[in-house]
């Protein structure tokens, strides 16, 4: 199965967002006499106290800052017992993942609640329109999409209560999900490397059949294409 990606941007690594965000030598000085601060605290040369101190959830950039301006106030009144450290946290850890989550995987509090607007940009309706012409990319991946759902429909095996487990395929890149329901088998292989692997599977009980290609294989040592995946059917 071929597959067509496109990448919007890199994600920059730290030492690139210290070349892009570059510091003055003075606040490089300040970070190391503090860091050396912590050190002889920790390390018993000092006397003085840590605190660790800041906002839980904090989502207004505005508030951080007066918040830090107020703590540095009284930092210099108890500078020579407490070395305060501030802790500002833009997650909310939630156990039934219900609630407010913070301002990083959370920038809108007026939308959902979940992680997905992390991951989902805007809506372009231009390309939207394109779904309909099957020699571009939007309509290509429609297309698709549109045979996974019938699939999905008509196979026994993606019941919501079929057995469901994982088989080792020995590479981290690959991941293999086995289902079963009323003596119907699949198992789906997904390679999420940029390279053709090998799912070393040993699934030597019969012949399996791709839903999506209708090739016929058995399920060991499969061939998967890159950012490609098969929905393998056993059929005898």
């Amino acid at each position: 199965m071929e597959m067509e990606m496109e990448f919007l941007r890199k994600l920059p690594t730290p030492q690139e967002l210290k070349e892009q965000h570059p510091v003055s030598a003075q606040i490089v000085a300040t970070k190391a006499k503090r860091d050396d601060e912590i050190r002889d605290i920790f390390e018993g040369k000092s006397d003085k106290l840590i605190l660790v101190i800041g906002p839980c959830s904090a989502d207004n950039e505005d508030a951080v800052i007066d918040y830090i301006s107020r703590l540095r106030t009284v930092q210099e009144k108890v500078s020579d017992k407490i070395f305060m450290i501030p802790r500002i946290y833009t997650n909310k850890p939630r156990t039934t993942g219900i609630g407010y989550k913070g301002m990083l995987h959370q920038p809108d509090p007026d939308k959902a609640p979940d992680s997905r607007y992390i991951h989902r940009g805007a809506m372009n309706w231009d390309r939207a329109a394109m779904s309909g012409n099957a020699r571009t990319v939007e309509g290509k991946l429609n297309k698709r999409l549109l045979q996974l759902e019938k699939i999905r429909k008509t196979e026994k095996a993606f019941m919501t209560n079929a057995d469901t487990w994982t088989v080792d395929t020995w590479d981290n890149s690959i991941l293999c999900i086995g289902r079963y329901y009323e003596g119907e088998k699949i198992y789906g292989l997904f390679n999420f490397s940029e390279y053709d692997k090998t799912a070393w599977i040993n699934e030597r009980d019969g012949i399996y059949k791709d839903l999506i290609t209708g090739q016929e294989m058995e399920a060991a040592g499969v061939n998967v294409p890159a950012y490609g995946f098969f929905w393998l059917k056993k059929i005898n």
